[in-house]
């Protein structure tokens, strides 16, 4: 009668233990893969402690390659020392007659150089005296005045021009000018006279100008004229208030060079001579 009792004490027994078995099971599943995991860690640990060697020695490789290269890099330079330094002694044994032969020819050159520029001055200055000598001068040989100082009367100075040189003065040019001046000293008289000498050394030659031959002596020659109107003859320079200036500038060519003669006199009533005027004291030059 209690046997259904004792059957589900028997059914529950087992299925107690059926829950345990299970329970067992679970729990060996869970330990497996506990153990699993771990071991996985351990395997990555194991792997990267040995990618992290293998590395390690690559680096110690790339290292030791490196100062291998960075060894047989200086020693190659330091061979090439050795051999340029004994190219250079080499070069510089050949290069010693070949430098002694240029600075010797350097030293003659620059001598013939030298002796090229004295023989170019001494012709250059030959020349130079060969024209002096056979150029034509040309320029006053004096001034005088033609008839009487009178008042009121136009006066006529004559300028004796000659070339006293030994050449035709060609492409002749005469170009006068007069003034009546008041006073000595008077700076604007020297201003004016001082003018027209600048002006006479820049002046060029007529392509048509006449030629005047050498001089046999003081009695050839040519004589030009500067005229005083008789309006410019006053009291003042019969009174010797004033004086009368002539000057003027000859350009003429010689040996194919533009020269020039500067000229200025001057006649003060009374105190000059008539026939022999005075030179001013500027206003006269010659190239």
């Amino acid at each position: 009668m209690f046997r259904p009792f004792k059957e589900q004490g028997n059914k529950a027994a087992y299925i107690q233990k059926r829950e345990n078995a299970k329970r067992e099971e679970r729990e060996s599943q869970q330990h497996r893969e506990s153990l699993g995991a771990i071991n996985r860690i351990a395997d990555e640990l194991v792997a990267t402690k040995q990618q992290e060697q293998r590395d390690d020695d690559k680096r110690a490789l790339r290292e030791k390659l490196t100062i291998f290269l960075l060894f047989a890099t200086v020693f190659a330079a330091g061979m090439g020392d050795v051999f340029f330094y004994g190219q250079m002694q080499e070069m510089q044994r050949a290069y010693e007659p070949i430098r002694d032969s240029a600075e010797a020819a350097k030293t003659a050159a620059d001598a013939a150089t030298t002796q090229s520029k004295i023989a170019s001055r001494q012709v250059e200055n030959s020349e130079k005296a060969v024209i002096q000598a056979q150029r034509a001068w040309v320029g006053p040989i004096d001034a005088k005045i033609i008839g009487a100082v009178e008042l009121e009367k136009p006066i006529k100075v004559v300028i004796s021009i000659r070339n006293t040189g030994r050449q035709p003065a060609k492409n002749f040019r005469w170009i006068p000018e007069h003034f009546v001046a008041v006073g000595e000293n008077d700076s604007a008289i020297d201003q004016r006279v001082d003018t027209s000498l600048k002006f006479c050394m820049g002046t060029p030659v007529t392509t048509s100008g006449q030629v005047i031959f050498p001089s046999t002596g003081f009695g050839s020659g040519a004589d030009y004229p500067i005229e005083f109107s008789k309006d410019e003859v006053d009291e003042g320079v019969i009174a010797r208030d004033k004086f009368l200036v002539a000057q003027g500038c000859i350009a003429y060519e010689s040996f194919g060079v533009a020269r020039h003669s500067a000229f200025c006199y001057f006649f003060r009533n009374k105190t000059t001579a008539p026939e022999h005027l005075t030179i001013c004291g500027s206003g006269s030059d010659a190239d």
